[in-house]
């Protein structure tokens, strides 16, 4: 009987593996396409932990994230490196990516770069099942990004190639993203950037995201992320502040973690998360902070 209950459960909360990497793309545009590998600077890494507050003064902590990249000695090839643990959806999930990317200068003002992303996930011991090489869920898929003086374009499906199992769905979904920046970083500059997801199996939904941050004196960045899928909305606020040329803090809140998610509400805790970031990035002299940085 415990095991008939736990199976129902478990049907009624697939744990989507994502929810701990992707859904924080926010402050790790590394997630959502490896051809961002390198873009950050000569070499950045970022470190993420997720709170979620349950009625106690000590906030819950359900995940951690770490993310970096760095280019090579000839400065056109770079590789990259992300880590996390989440247990957003009540389950714990671990896994972990391998990026690398080519850079090129197709033209004086346009610079292409094709990445690829490689890692596994191992999924959360369920009923009894403690054969790891079942709980492996490796993936992998490509990437491409043009990028411009003042915005950019990428294409990329991180895990088009994924194993699933029961309990556990990895999404292929292909995301396309675009984004733009008005004004000037040094003084005050606007950045926006589209994100659409598109569900190549039947256990994802299409989703369409837009993100605008309005940067003060290349210090202060104050922005918001709406998000919509299947009817259903969010809105994630962020707040960063560089305090100095390498160093940046950040916040954001996601008050419906899992409002994307097919579950059933009974089983889930949908409490609100505090996402928060410290990134360093090493990056040459004169500059005010990589490009990708911005958005």
């Amino acid at each position: 009987m415990k095991k008939l209950l736990t199976l129902l459960f478990l049907t009624s909360q697939v744990a989507l593996c994502q929810i701990g990497l992707q859904d924080q793309y926010q402050f790790n545009m590394l997630a959502i396409n490896p051809a961002f590998t390198g873009e950050r600077g000569n070499f950045g890494v970022s470190g993420l932990l997720g709170q979620q507050f349950n009625g106690t003064i000590q906030p819950n902590q359900v995940s951690q994230l770490i993310s970096m990249d760095g280019k090579l000695n000839n400065e056109r090839n770079s590789i990259g490196f992300q880590g996390f643990r989440s247990a957003v959806t009540g389950f714990t999930n671990n896994g972990m990516a391998l990026t690398y990317s080519y850079s090129f200068q197709a033209s004086a003002d346009l610079k292409v770069n094709v990445g690829i992303n490689a890692g596994f996930m191992v999924s959360p011991n369920f009923v009894g099942n403690v054969d790891v090489l079942q709980r492996f869920n490796p993936f992998g898929g490509p990437g491409v990004a043009a990028f411009v003086k003042d915005g950019f374009l990428s294409v990329a499906a991180p895990t088009l190639f994924s194993k699933a199992n029961t309990y556990t769905t990895i999404n292929k979904d292909i995301k396309l993203a675009a984004g733009y920046r008005i004004g000037n970083s040094e003084n005050v500059a606007l950045n926006f950037m589209i994100l659409s997801s598109l569900a190549t199996n039947a256990n994802s939904q299409n989703g369409f995201d837009v993100n605008a941050k309005i940067w003060l004196g290349n210090k202060i960045g104050l922005g918001g992320s709406f998000r919509t899928q299947s009817g259903k909305n969010k809105i994630i606020p962020n707040f960063q502040i560089r305090v100095s040329e390498s160093s940046t803090l950040g916040l954001s809140y996601d008050d419906e973690p899992l409002i994307f998610l097919n579950t059933n509400p009974g089983f889930r805790n949908s409490n609100g998360i505090f996402q928060l970031m410290y990134r360093y990035d090493v990056f040459n002299s004169g500059y005010k902070s990589p490009f990708i940085n911005q958005f």
